[in-house]
């Protein structure tokens, strides 16, 4: 197949000054380039396959969890959360022991499949807290901009 480059004025000059093979070159790094796409395609397909294997290991309690905190988190931002509270657990970086809990995070009072349980110990590095913590700030994140709007 034949095909045409351009090359600019002085690059060509160069390159006939010192006698390189356009061809040649333009062959070598399209061969190059070729061998990176297929080893990229390659990879992200075995990329695919390996998050696939991975979620299959990832413990489902720990989702769960997870998730019933997000719930929580959500419900307690909207239901009960002071708009202080709520800007303080937003900014917290994980270390919710050094500024003290909200008042109304720790009478918050939330739905189980069980019944109803008070929440009154937070422990930070449970999955739960990682989801409560990511809820009210999904919250805090959509309110926060309209807090000092005018109301209609």
């Amino acid at each position: 197949m034949k095909t045409s480059i351009y090359l600019p004025d002085d690059l060509a000059g160069q390159v006939r000054a010192y006698g390189i093979s356009i061809s040649e070159v333009t062959q070598a790094a399209l061969r190059k380039a070729v061998r990176v796409a297929v080893i990229q395609d390659s990879v992200m397909t075995d990329i695919h396959l390996v998050v696939q294997r991975l979620r299959g290991t990832i413990d489902q309690a720990v989702v769960g969890s997870r998730e019933r905190g997000r719930r929580d988190g959500i419900r307690w931002a909207r239901e009960y959360a002071t708009a202080g509270e709520l800007e303080q657990l937003a900014g917290l970086d994980g270390s919710v022991l050094a500024v003290g809990f909200p008042h109304t995070l720790i009478s918050f009072v939330n739905a189980t499949e069980d019944g109803f349980h008070q929440v009154v110990k937070i422990d930070t590095e449970e999955p739960y807290w990682d989801g409560f913590q990511a809820g009210a700030e999904d919250v805090w994140d959509a309110v926060e901009p309209l807090l000092h709007r005018p109301m209609r």
